[in-house]
């Protein structure tokens, strides 16, 4: 979930991970990652830091159901 630039990963109902997007810390990690040379990663959307969804699997058969969005203001 991303809400204002806070991402929190959560599995079973409990968080098992938080960070905060486009900060000094943010840069470093990503620096630091595979990422590092992705054109446009650091900044994430730019201007516009809102969009797409993405879903992801790492080559294995992988089954999403009963997906929810919702709005948080």
């Amino acid at each position: 979930m991303v809400f204002k630039g806070t991402v929190v990963h959560s599995q079973n109902g409990e968080n098992v991970l938080e960070y905060h997007l486009w900060t000094e810390d943010w840069e470093a990690m990503v620096e630091g990652s595979k990422f590092k040379g992705w054109e446009n990663f650091i900044d994430a959307g730019g201007d516009n830091q809102e969009g797409y969804i993405g879903l992801q699997d790492h080559g294995d058969d992988v089954w999403f159901r009963n997906i929810k969005v919702k709005v948080l203001d």
